[in-house]
């Protein structure tokens, strides 16, 4: 059995970056320094997703319907029992509409939306 054992690198790179890139490289170069310290990454370089509340909303949803749960099963559990109770049965259908979006929208990234992502 070959064993294949990891040796120190230079790397290369231009002295001087573009101006676009410059702070997209010096957060990268601070993310790899971190690891190669066996620290963690800085939090400080990573904002919240704006959209986190909703996207674990649209998740949660995903989740209980492809468990088979009803739409009004999720309202409960996601927004709450005593306002599904007084407003399920409203005639404007606000919260159902919010409950088949959420799904719809778990539906479209669970088949491939998800990429939107990673660009």
């Amino acid at each position: 059995c070959e064993r294949t054992f990891l040796h120190p690198v230079c790397l290369h790179t231009q002295a001087i970056w573009p101006a676009v890139l410059l702070k997209h490289r010096l957060r990268g170069l601070e993310c790899l320094n971190a690891l190669s310290l066996g620290q963690q990454l800085p939090p400080r370089l990573f904002a919240p997703e704006k959209r986190g509340v909703r996207l674990s909303f649209v998740l949660r949803a995903l989740d209980g319907s492809l468990a088979g749960a009803p739409h009004r099963e999720l309202a409960e559990v996601l927004i709450g029992q005593r306002r599904v109770h007084a407003d399920w049965a409203d005639p404007r259908d606000h919260l159902r509409d919010r409950i088949r979006r959420a799904v719809s929208r778990g539906r479209a990234l669970m088949n491939g939306g998800y990429r939107d992502f990673l660009i």
